[in-house]
């Protein structure tokens, strides 16, 4: 089984893959009344319905927000796993060039229009950051920090 993403979360491979081994027994159980039946494995659907036919557009919101509701959990729209996502990275000072490779954003200017109020907020953070590391002396705190400048 490959993916189109260079870098895939093992533990989500994982899934994926014991997913794929149980539509597969599914479709073995199914018999003649899988849909798709005559055409090769590797064009199957990642999520069918019972049958094997796709799944409806709308049915992964739709059971993301019962889920949510059954157990619950604050409200998020399916969508906004993908903001959590890149806010996420964002704030683990990832390069936002490649959250926007991984968004499928063409331009990194669109993710930072989208996510410019988070990147700013890491940008403060890693100021605060490096304000620390001028502004510590001694132990003590009474001298200035050894610094050169390099050229």
């Amino acid at each position: 089984m490959t993916f189109s993403i260079n870098a895939f979360p093992k533990m989500l491979i994982d899934l994926i893959i014991q997913h794929k081994e149980d539509e597969q027994l599914r479709r073995e159980m199914m018999g003649d009344e899988w849909v798709y039946k005559d055409k090769d494995t590797s064009e199957d659907f990642v999520f069918t319905q019972r049958n094997g036919k796709m799944v409806f557009v709308g049915t992964i919101p739709d059971w993301f927000r019962d889920f949510i509701r059954k157990h619950n959990l604050k409200y998020i729209t399916f969508h906004g796993l993908r903001h959590t996502n890149a806010t996420i990275l964002i704030s683990k000072k990832m390069n936002v060039v490649s959250i926007a490779h991984l968004l499928g954003h063409s331009s990194t200017s669109t993710t930072t229009d989208i996510y410019g109020h988070h990147i700013k907020s890491v940008e403060q953070q890693m100021a605060d950051e490096f304000n620390e590391i001028l502004s510590s002396g001694t132990e003590s705190g009474t001298q200035r920090p050894n610094l050169k400048v390099v050229k």
